[in-house]
């Protein structure tokens, strides 16, 4: 199972497209989380996601988006597999070319259900897109909770008891790149 999870691929100037690509590789490292086998069934599995974005972008945005994924790609290498082989089969030589690759992958799975009118009537292009599926320009909340069971035996004492925690952390998406 590969993964890229954790890696931020290079992002592009302009502040729609880097949302657009940013919010396209945050769904494919999600995805790489949980394990990603086959290219088009992760993809499939992740376009509801994916169109959450895409589906709130104009035209323009995503053809640039697109022409600099496809620009990416081949600047890395173009295909992984390709690459993979050509490197002794060492996963980090084509650690960035595949995140590109798989967020190209999606896009263009994406515009496809576009050009069929799949986004649902209530997702209409953002002016201007900031993203969606991170945290800039937004503000965090997360909790979390924690507990454990014990029990003790030995010849002298015998005893259980337990104990939880909850922790409540909120912040907000200050850069592109940064939470606090």
């Amino acid at each position: 199972m590969c993964s890229t999870v954790g890696h931020v691929p290079p992002l592009p100037r302009d502040p729609e497209e880097r949302a657009l690509v940013k919010d396209l590789a945050k769904v494919v490292s999600s995805q790489e989380q949980l394990g990603w086998i086959v290219d088009e069934l992760e993809t499939e599995r992740i376009l509801g996601d994916a169109m959450l974005s895409v589906c709130q972008t104009d035209d323009a945005t995503r053809a640039k988006v697109m022409a600099w994924l496809t620009k990416m790609v081949e600047e890395e290498g173009g295909d992984p597999a390709r690459v993979f082989a050509e490197n002794g089969n060492d996963y980090n030589a084509m650690r960035s070319l595949l995140m590109l690759y798989r967020s190209k992958r999606l896009l263009t799975r994406a515009n496809v259900l576009l050009t069929e009118k799949k986004c649902p009537f209530w997702l209409k292009p953002q002016e201007p897109f900031k993203g969606v599926q991170d945290e800039y320009q937004k503000t965090i909340l997360s909790f979390e909770t924690g507990g454990r069971f014990y029990t003790q035996i030995d010849p002298d004492e015998t005893g259980f008891g337990a104990g939880g925690s909850i922790r409540l952390l909120g912040g907000r998406g200050t850069h592109d790149r940064w939470s606090f």
